[in-house]
């Protein structure tokens, strides 16, 4: 009963963290000083009249974007698709961008206090589908939780060494992911 317990948790746990990929890009073909890093939550996320369409098929994400639908409707306008598995790819019609895409949402290089972290949210508060784009290297201002265009952002510093995660697709994610292993530790410790 423990050890399915245990599993149960883990399998949770995991579905958590693959609800989000991560591309981050390089400017040389050897992938090794990134530039950028964003966060994709997976599911539909509407901005306004627009709204993108993040999904994961197998080891490739897509991007769907799509015009004069909040909702994912229609045809999508532009699709990209990005080959997961962390390996050095070149970006189609991307010049001299590479780029690498994982699950997870733990980013690759780790952000550390010379980055900037904006992190964007579809509802007022910080509240609701989050997303995150780091910048390397450009100095790092933090910002409290304000108003955007359409929802709502901030900016995040970290001290060296902090460690730092993606917002997850949905906050009832995290919050019911804890819940259940509270109440499964508390089951197995009976």
């Amino acid at each position: 009963m423990q050890s399915f317990l245990l599993f149960a948790l883990l399998s949770l746990f995991a579905a958590s963290q693959a609800d989000v990929f991560i591309i981050t890009t390089y400017n040389s073909s050897d992938c090794t000083f990134a530039s950028k890093s964003q966060s994709y939550p997976t599911g539909c996320l509407g901005v306004g009249p627009l709204s993108n369409q993040n999904s994961i098929d197998g080891n490739t994400a897509f991007v769907k974007s799509f015009l004069g639908s909040g909702s994912c409707g229609g045809n999508a306008a532009t699709t990209l698709n990005y080959t997961l598995g962390a390996v050095c790819t070149a970006l189609i019609n991307g010049g001299n961008t590479y780029y690498k895409a994982y699950t997870g949402r733990t980013v690759t290089p780790a952000p550390g206090p010379n980055d900037q972290i904006t992190e964007n949210y579809s509802g007022s508060g910080c509240g609701g589908t989050g997303n995150a784009v780091i910048t390397y290297n450009s100095g790092c201002t933090a910002k409290d939780c304000g108003a955007a265009t359409v929802g709502s952002t901030r900016g995040v510093c970290l001290t060296q060494g902090q460690a730092y995660a993606t917002p997850n697709s949905s906050g009832f994610a995290v919050t019911f992911s804890l819940a259940i292993l509270a109440v499964a530790a508390v089951i197995v410790l009976f």
